[in-house]
């Protein structure tokens, strides 16, 4: 099985660059795996997820890395570039806030789940506590859970864990050393879709976006 690293980068409201990952896992290519992200995330801009978005929040650009099986790292990439924009009426919200989407394994334990932030709806879906509504929230967890359902159809969407080499620590206050022995990668498929009602937060989303500043002499 061929592991691949999916991304899906656009604009929020406020002209922050957002992005979105996942793994999947598939006996097919790069060219076969690239298809099925792009047609995944036009399928979520065009789904009545896109009623939820301000119009100045899109999806730009759809990246697929093959992974190396051994490191982990990329060995191949395809890039394609697709917009699509939201179309609610609503109050964006902050840059920082977003929608997580809980991805769920048959594993137990943190090592079994994953998350995928996406960005935040318009005022509209979110209700007077600063909650998702529960239309939101029950359209966020459908959609996602029937388009990665089919996504799944050319390649399975996982939990991805990368290898790790052989290596040892050592404790500074006792002088301890403790060997941890090499891993191979792991790939979990999901099982299960979950989304709150409580928005998530991404500081590094407004990191990198010039600050503006009003000066007032004293």
């Amino acid at each position: 099985m061929t592991i691949f690293l999916h991304r899906i980068i656009g604009l929020g409201s406020g002209g922050e660059q957002w992005v979105t990952t996942l793994h999947t896992s598939s006996v097919g290519g790069l060219a076969a795996a690239a298809a099925a992200w792009n047609a995944f995330g036009h399928s979520i801009f065009v789904s009545a997820l896109a009623a939820l978005w301000d119009p100045n929040v899109t999806s730009s650009e759809y990246v697929t890395d093959q992974l190396d099986p051994i490191t982990g790292k990329s060995v191949g990439q395809s890039r394609h570039s697709n917009v699509n924009n939201g179309t609610s009426v609503g109050v964006p919200l902050s840059p920082r806030d977003c929608v997580v989407v809980s991805l769920r394994t048959d594993r137990p334990g943190p090592g079994g789940r994953g998350r995928m932030y996406w960005p935040a709806p318009t005022s509209l879906s979110i209700d007077d506590t600063g909650k998702l509504t529960s239309d939101a929230r029950d359209a966020f967890s459908g959609l996602f859970g029937a388009h990665l359902t089919t996504l799944a159809g050319s390649t399975v969407p996982v939990v991805y864990h990368r290898p790790t080499v052989e290596r040892t620590t050592y404790d500074r206050r006792t002088g301890v050393a403790t060997d941890h022995p090499a891993s191979l990668a792991t790939a979990i498929p999901i099982t299960n879709v979950l989304v709150g009602y409580n928005l998530g937060s991404q500081r590094r989303r407004t990191n990198k976006t010039t600050q503006v500043y009003e000066s007032v002499a004293i």
